[in-house]
């Protein structure tokens, strides 16, 4: 392993293509040593979830074998998970916390946050800020099953999986040029979603995952114009937001979907920039999406920051006789990946989600000047005396803020801490407490609540999918069988036979010759034969046949038989059930839920939980491509849901919980003495009119 950052590369599999690269790095500069692409059929791997592995075995062999100027030879891999396949978070904790500590709190707290058991994930962790009051946890997860089919796939392709890094994170080291103090923020446009992150002297901040991007603005241009998708792909990859092509025709189309990414774009930095204080100094572009014209001058008309096309290959040596720069910003991702490979040491180089619960190495502080952050000026154009005093205000608010939040964070309630006992002693059973009570959120006003009732509110999102399935339905259908006979021509003259002769068994069955035919005089020829009907009951066993439309006199000199038996006279097809129509529905309405409260999560503020069961869940349209009953080996199901999902604080649920503890402790303990556990929500009323949510809460007190 202490060979890995000589030999290792990286590799990008996303829907529809994956991507190779290995760099080597010598005397301090950086070389492209090898590249590959090659697209994937679509249905391989769909929405990251790996549908057809040994299709994608053969692809990445592929891949490795065509790769330029050489093949590709290295055997160990850094992979990216997809990122819609991957559940970040930053945490914000006390700041002199041991390791133990932060893992069974990161564990704790993560169950809020991650719409999965903890039992089907595998996760990581990195400390990202250390500052004196509090320190910062990078937290990334993904499904066991996920990582488990990545794994298989790499390793019977004869590979050897070493990181399994993330999207954003390989981005950021490709395309953002050295270690900024504030923000950068990435926008990769691809073909199914647009991720957005941002990026500082930190780490990562901030990542939101936008629902709309090449495949949807392909999807628009089709339906407005009324014309065939790889039509609409060309015209998008031509004319793309250029307003003097085509009267801006494509631009127009495209606005809407494009000004609600700019839209999200201007919330993202909003929210750090508010909760940082830095600034998102500069927007990069970047994905297959990224390459349409005046994509940059669009979003730069919008937008108050600089925004440029993501260039990986800024410090990177490469034959340009070889390799097209203007086709690197495709390759982004997987050249981030490669640099981590090429790192000292790429194990520590940042988060790896085969590292199984382990925590990552802490972020090395940034080589910045030792001065104050620059902060966003305040007050400019007003007296001087005034500013001074407003900044003093903010700074005790700040203060006080913070040892507020302090306070709450280091409740015993969060930190489970289990002293090491003598082996001699048995240690004592622990009491535990079940807890059951009512609770009600208003979802309308923080103000006047009666009791038992806390503020909330109501967050929604309407996402679309579209998944590829295949049927299990099946039935007979006849058809016409099918075999070959002998033609045998005992007569002195050449006998010409067109196609459909009948061929006559000596059971009267009828069969037809399919190509016309010339059995030249005591010679023979075979030829192929099908059923005059379809059905089982023309599949016949060897037989001699006569030539009906021939005299009966020549019929006993020219005649056929057959050697085989015929066969296809009911064939077994696939159909689309309607079970396979009601399970296909069930799964993508589940994968979409779960991708709601994914992008949900991202839009909670400081404090707040989001009740990991849904408030509404409305399908707005559920279309099949295949009608119930019809012959099909898949169908794809295209599917478009409202998810209304409920957010609070979470400590105004357990400020409750500890009032019904302390109703039940019937000994001299205190509520103090008790841990409480993760809180379990059933759903009892929500009333649109008066915006309240009736909620049973069942928590455990050990």
């Amino acid at each position: 392993m202490s060979l890995l950052h000589k030999n290792a590369f990286g590799l990008d599999i996303s829907d529809y293509s994956i991507e190779a690269v290995k760099l080597k790095k010598s005397m301090g500069k950086i070389k492209l040593e090898s590249y590959s692409r090659v697209k994937l059929n679509r249905g391989i791997v769909e929405n990251g979830v790996i549908h057809e592995k040994e299709a994608l075995i053969k692809a990445i062999v592929k891949l490795l074998n065509t790769a330029q100027p050489k093949p590709l030879k290295g055997k160990y891999v850094i992979l990216s998970l997809p990122e819609s396949r991957v559940f970040t978070h930053i945490f914000r904790l006390p700041p002199n916390l041991k390791k133990e500590q932060i893992n069974e709190i990161v564990q704790y707290q993560a169950e809020e946050v991650i719409p999965l058991p903890f039992d089907q994930i595998d996760y990581t962790y990195q400390i990202i800020a250390a500052e004196e009051k509090y320190q910062e946890v990078f937290y990334a997860a993904c499904a066991k099953s996920i990582l488990a089919n990545y794994k298989e796939v790499l390793e019977n392709a004869g590979l050897e999986p070493t990181i399994f890094d993330i999207e954003s994170a390989a981005l950021a080291r490709s395309l953002v040029a050295g270690n900024p103090f504030e923000g950068a923020l990435i926008a990769d446009v691809g073909a199914r979603t647009t991720i957005c992150s941002i990026f500082d002297h930190n780490g990562i901040r901030w990542s939101i995952n936008i629902p709309i991007a090449g495949d949807k603005f392909t999807d628009l241009i089709a339906k407005k114009l009324k014309i065939p998708a790889e039509i609409a792909e060309d015209l998008k990859r031509s004319n793309g937001l250029d307003a003097n092509k085509e009267k801006g025709r494509v631009l127009e189309i495209l606005k809407p979907a494009i000004d609600e990414i700019i839209s999200q774009i201007k919330k993202s930095i909003n929210y750090y920039e508010k909760t940082t204080n830095y600034n998102v100094t500069k927007i990069i572009l970047c994905g297959g999406s990224a390459q349409m014209p005046q994509i940059k001058d669009y979003f730069q008309s919008k937008l108050k920051t600089i925004v440029e096309i993501g260039d990986p290959l800024s410090d990177i040596n490469y034959d340009k006789k070889i390799f097209d720069a203007k086709r690197s910003v495709l390759y982004s991702n997987v050249i981030g990946l490669a640099l981590r490979a090429i790192e000292k040491n790429p194990l520590e180089a940042g988060v790896n989600l085969l590292s199984k619960g382990k925590p990552a190495k802490t972020a090395k502080a940034p080589a910045v000047p030792k001065i104050k952050a620059p902060a966003r000026k305040i007050g400019e154009g007003k007296n001087k005396r005034q500013t001074i005093l407003l900044i003093i205000f903010l700074a005790l608010v700040a203060i006080f803020t913070g040892l507020y939040l302090w306070q709450k964070l280091i409740k015993p309630k969060v930190v489970s801490y289990t002293p090491a006992t003598n082996a001699n002693v048995q240690p004592a059973v622990q009491e535990s407490i079940a807890l059951e009570f009512p609770l009600q959120v208003n979802t309308k006003t923080s103000e006047g609540l009666e009791k038992g009732t806390i503020p909330g509110r109501v967050l929604e999102k309407t996402l679309e999918k579209i998944k590829t399935y295949q049927t299990t339905g099946a039935k007979s259908t006849p058809e016409k069988a099918t075999g070959q006979a002998t033609i045998i021509n005992d007569y002195s003259a050449d006998q010409p036979l067109v196609a459909t002769t009948r061929l006559l068994s000596s059971k009267g069955i009828l069969y037809r010759i399919k190509d016309s035919v010339t059995v030249k005089a005591h010679e023979q020829i075979t030829v192929d034969i099908y059923a005059d009907q379809a059905g089982k009951e023309y599949e016949i066993e060897p037989e001699q046949f006569t030539v009906p439309g021939l005299s009966a006199s020549m019929q006993k000199y020219i005649y056929a038989k057959s050697d085989q038996q015929t066969t296809g006279g009911i064939r077994e097809i696939k159909i689309l059930t309607q079970e396979d129509l009601d399970n296909a529905q069930t799964d993508l309405k589940k994968e979409l839920a779960a991708d709601a409260l994914s992008n949900l999560t991202a839009e909670l503020k400081e404090g707040e939980s989001l009740m990991p069961i849904p408030l509404s869940e409305e399908v707005i349209e559920s279309k099949a491509s295949k009608k119930v009953d019809v012959e099909t080996n898949d169908f794809t199901l295209t599917m478009n849901i409202k998810n209304q999902s409920l957010a609070f604080l979470k400590e105004d649920v357990m400020t409750f919980a500890e009032e019904e503890l302390a109703k039940k402790i019937l000994s001299d303990k205190k509520v103090g003495d008790y841990t409480l556990g993760v809180p379990a929500y059933v759903l009892n009323n929500y009333n649109i009119d008066s915006g309240l949510v009736s909620l049973t809460i069942k928590i455990e007190a050990k």
